[in-house]
């Protein structure tokens, strides 16, 4: 791809960083060695600085790259994290479709290992809430 600017810019999701966004959760490890942890840390801020919708960051240490593949102590956390925020951006959706005004779903970043019994987004406090409060922000 390095010979080939045209291809990187369209693969590279720093050139897809737009006010209209949808609604995204990060999820990068700490270790990994295919994409750069500043890459995605920069990803987030400069989707944060210019999207109307939350963003979510998701830091794990010691998780390499496709730290997901196989069943880990990390994979239960991650996919709870995931249900938690998807939840949240359906709910803020009906909300929408219902006039009921803003959303719930809670911006931040979270730094975790991701092991077992480690929420990566914390369930909301109350059966009406769909709140979404990271369990770790930095």
């Amino acid at each position: 791809l390095a010979d080939e600017p045209e291809k990187f810019a369209k693969a590279s999701p720093i050139d897809r960083v737009r006010a209209d966004a949808p609604p995204f959760f990060v999820i990068h490890g700490d270790r990994d060695t295919l994409a750069p942890l500043a890459d995605a840390r920069l990803f987030v801020e400069r989707l944060r600085a210019v999207s109307t919708q939350p963003v979510v960051y998701a830091e794990l240490r010691g998780a390499q790259h496709a730290f997901d593949i196989f069943v880990s102590p990390r994979t239960a956390p991650v996919i709870e994290g995931v249900e938690r925020f998807l939840d949240g951006v359906h709910r803020d959706w009906l909300r929408g479709l219902e006039g009921q005004g803003e959303g719930a779903v809670a911006e931040g970043t979270i730094v975790a290992d991701g092991g077992a019994g480690e929420a990566l987004v914390e369930p909301p406090s109350d059966g009406e809430s769909a709140a979404r409060e990271p369990a770790h922000r930095s």
